[in-house]
């Protein structure tokens, strides 16, 4: 499976290979923003005038090769009305931002920061979510494609932003959100053989390095039980049946750092 980018937090006067920024309603920028595009006179507004592109939320725009900023790509992210976009939104606006992300780019800086201004530690947090969520893949199984060379091995992300240290501190405690989502992604993307009953008990039972707490019952467990349906499935597998009794038990033993309120669009 590939390496899931490194995610960094950088001052706004720090730009690294790909470069993607938001705009608002009328090709609306930030004043970092503005600062950072500033050597490219209009040809933001005359590439996008030619493209219709007005900096609708989830539009984007692609100026490639920029000779003024010395980068190999500008992408231009829209994000419609600062004043209407929900938490939400900011996730998926990252999930977008990364996604612009060329797959042979080893290098990107994704400015976090709207029309409105630079963003706070919990949404630049929300926008590195997405973006993490956007750039999970699971190709453990695929055969090595022709333009595998052309990749890189190893991605770097970078999220320019008004208070690195704050945006940093905010993304530990969403991580372990992204991490959760990204451990139900492997095992939804498992095939049955490879994740039969007792590999999945095994595997749920790594997440009590984490503080949940984790019960599997067996054949006789389940047969005290009375769980007869479920073992005369069982019967016809050539792997031995496990189940947990209560996925609840389970959740309520995460520890309130792994817990949110929030609610991320993990579709991302």
């Amino acid at each position: 499976m590939t390496d899931a980018p490194k995610l960094g937090f950088t001052p706004f006067a720090r730009l690294h290979g790909v470069l993607v920024v938001f705009c608002g309603e009328n090709l609306k920028f930030g004043t970092a923003t503005q600062r950072a595009l500033a050597p490219l006179g209009d040809l933001v507004r005359r590439a996008a005038a030619a493209d219709r592109f007005t900096g609708k939320n989830g539009t984007t725009l692609d100026i490639v090769a920029p000779t003024e900023l010395k980068l190999p790509r500008l992408v231009v992210v829209g994000t419609g009305k600062d004043s209407e976009l929900k938490r939400k939104d900011v996730v998926k606006l990252g999930g977008i931002a990364m996604g612009k992300v060329p797959a042979v780019a080893a290098e990107a800086t994704i400015f976090a920061e709207f029309a409105s201004g630079a963003l706070k530690g919990d949404q630049v947090a929300d926008l590195v979510l997405g973006a993490r969520l956007r750039a999970y893949t699971f190709d453990r199984y695929k055969t090595k494609r022709k333009d595998d060379d052309n990749r890189p091995k190893k991605v770097e992300v970078n999220f320019a932003c008004g208070n690195p240290v704050a945006a940093e501190k905010a993304w530990t405690a969403a991580a372990a959100i992204a991490d959760g989502v990204v451990i139900a992604r492997d095992l939804v993307n498992e095939p049955a053989n490879v994740l039969y009953p007792a590999e999945f008990a095994r595997r749920a039972a790594n997440l009590g390095k984490l503080g949940v707490g984790i019960e599997v019952l067996d054949v006789a467990a389940m047969k005290k039980l009375g769980m007869g349906a479920l073992l005369g499935v069982g019967q016809a597998a050539s792997a031995v049946p496990r189940r947990s009794p209560s996925s609840a038990k389970a959740s309520a033993s995460i520890p309130a750092a792994y817990r949110s309120s929030r609610r991320p669009a993990w579709r991302t």
